[in-house]
């Protein structure tokens, strides 16, 4: 789909006293600009982050009652379990609270719910379960803020609940012992944008503190950002320090089972970066979860027997082969169902439903959709009893939640937030929700919106593409989402070669202007322009960001192409 570019403004002043308070680079100070950053403290914390500019984990609501039940508990011998979602995000912080609460005496268990019988949340068969196991506390972790008849239920049975969660809260607040949310109202956390095991270390820093232990807290961020990259959340603030920590941890990481995924997804002696997390392990972690239960992933990462960790991260690299394999015949016969049930012409929003789909994927096919049209989408996987269970993912103009909420009597469930949500739904409901959330859609979007748009930060000359640059844009590292890789453009270019075009999608140039002549590019998935760059050499405009290719011992200067049009 083609894109419209849009060259992002830059307030000069704010630039130039960057430039003169900090001594940086006209480039950075522009690059920080454009990302709202313009007072000098916080860029200078941006540029440089520090384990110590972690805010007081006490200033979040409930971590107090929270800390103090938990600590009651692993004094008193008390039997704890951990209720987890079943994704990365729900996993690894399962994994990070489960390590820290045993290296502090606790006793604990942990808990995922199937996702095909039991559904996503806190649900009453786990609550029997503690109840079966003599557990006196349950802690929700990546879930809960929701579960108000649950926690109810809970209570009944005697049976205390601490959430630990990073959604959004509905009209009530369950009756828990504690609920650690930064997003709940009232909650004066100066940072609202954890990911639920960046809540989870907030809770483990309050325990260290509160216990007086000498437990080496940054031992933890490694499945800490593991979750934190994999759930999306915007690398800034806090999440920028865990994640630039955290990246080192991985690579180093003295965990068997971790060690052996990195092993099977071929990343062994890599130093582990965002793209190695979103595109090679947090699909593999994340694989159990969506075709079995996440009791696997947990097994391998509290596993000391290696060859154990072996066997199982095999399984998990196994289990992402057929998931892929699944994923692309749902997202076959769901781009066959848009061209017959889908009128662009008057719905901004896509709502399809199959028979036989599996929900653990729906997701990821909606993610794809997207890719293609840039639309909202909602994906639904129909059961033999009538009730259909979908994955939603939006635009950036579209808030998701608010839309399902605006539509909430056609639906048994759902929740989430402004880009991703869940919902659960009978199937004669469907064309009532489709027409609601379309309806709600009218006021909220604009034909424009639907267009998907390139941010590029400037256009520079390809004689400017030097090491030099490639180092100045690396202080914004580490890139993802909320702070993603700069993009530049340059015009006027001509081949110095006929393309090549590799494995069928991705598309290698060699390019040249009238001071430079010769440097390499490559496109993932733009195989399509081809045609289009012969066509038009000598007129070639293309956006990217600069990077370094390391090939049989060479090192060389290399466009990452996002996007080409010809002037």
């Amino acid at each position: 789909m083609e894109k419209d570019w849009d060259y992002v403004d830059v307030d000069e002043k704010d630039s130039s006293r960057l430039i003169d308070e900090l001594k940086i680079s006209k480039i950075v100070a522009e690059l920080l600009t454009s990302r709202g950053i313009t007072d000098i403290e916080e860029a200078r914390r941006f540029l440089n982050p520090m384990l110590e500019n972690l805010h007081d984990p006490f200033l979040m609501k409930g971590m107090k009652a929270g800390v103090f039940r938990i600590k009651k508990a692993i004094g008193d011998k008390e039997k704890i379990m951990i209720f987890g979602d079943f994704d990365v995000d729900g996993i690894t912080s399962t994994t990070t609270l489960n390590n820290i609460l045993k290296n502090l005496g606790g006793d604990v268990s942990y808990y995922f719910p199937n996702r095909l019988i039991e559904g996503y949340g806190l649900n009453k068969n786990a609550i029997d379960r503690a109840v079966f196991d003599k557990r006196s506390l349950i802690i929700t972790v990546d879930c809960g803020i929701t579960a108000v008849e649950e926690v109810e239920y809970a209570n009944e049975k005697g049976i205390d609940i601490i959430i630990i969660d990073h959604h959004e809260q509905k009209e009530v607040v369950p009756n828990a012992v504690a609920v650690i949310d930064p997003k709940q109202n009232g909650c004066m956390y100066p940072f609202k944008q954890l990911a639920a095991v960046g809540v989870v270390f907030k809770v483990a820093q309050a325990l260290v503190k509160e216990m007086n232990s000498n437990f080496d807290i940054i031992s933890l961020l490694d499945f800490v950002s593991l979750g934190t990259v994999s759930d999306l959340v915007p690398l800034i603030g806090e999440n920028r320090i865990i994640v630039k920590y955290g990246l080192d941890q991985i690579t180093k990481t003295k965990n068997p089972g971790l060690r052996a995924l990195i092993k099977v997804s071929q990343l062994k002696d890599k130093d582990i970066n965002v793209g190695h997390i979103s595109f090679a392990l947090g699909p593999r972690i994340n694989s159990s979860g969506r075709l079995e239960t996440a009791d696997k992933v947990m097994k391998l990462f509290n596993t000391d027997d290696e060859n154990l960790a072996n066997e199982i991260a095999k399984q998990l690299d196994e289990n992402n082969t057929k998931r892929r394999e699944l994923q692309q015949t749902i997202f076959n016969q769901a781009m066959e169902k848009i061209k017959t049930e889908v009128d662009f012409e008057k719905d901004n929003c896509i709502v399809i439903a199959g028979k036989g789909w599996h929900r653990g994927v729906v997701g990821i096919v909606a993610s794809k959709i997207i890719e293609e049209y840039n639309r909202p989408t909602i994906l639904i996987a129909l059961g033999e009893n009538g009730i259909g269970h979908g994955s939603a993912r939006s635009i950036p103009a579209f808030h998701l939640l608010n839309a399902m909420t605006a539509s909430k009597d056609w639906m048994e469930s759902f929740g989430g937030h402004s880009q991703a949500a869940g919902l659960s739904i009978k199937e004669e409901n469907i064309d009532g929700l489709r027409n609601s959330i379309n309806e709600y859609s009218k006021t909220k979007l604009t034909k424009k919106d639907l267009v998907p748009v390139l941010k590029i930060n400037t256009d520079i000359d390809l004689s400017e593409v030097d090491f030099k640059l490639i180092e100045e844009v690396h202080s914004l590292y580490p890139y993802g989402f909320g702070n993603p890789s700069p993009l530049f453009s340059c015009s006027n270019l001509s081949l110095v070669e006929d393309p090549r075009v590799l494995k069928e999608k991705h598309l290698k140039l060699k390019l040249k202007n009238d001071r430079v002549k010769d440097i390499g590019a490559i496109g993932f998935g733009l195989s399509n322009l081809s045609w289009e760059v012969i066509k038009n050499n000598g007129k070639i405009k293309v956006a990217f960001f600069p990077e370094i290719n390391e090939w049989n011992g060479n090192i060389s200067i290399q466009l990452g192409l996002k996007d080409i049009k010809f002037d």
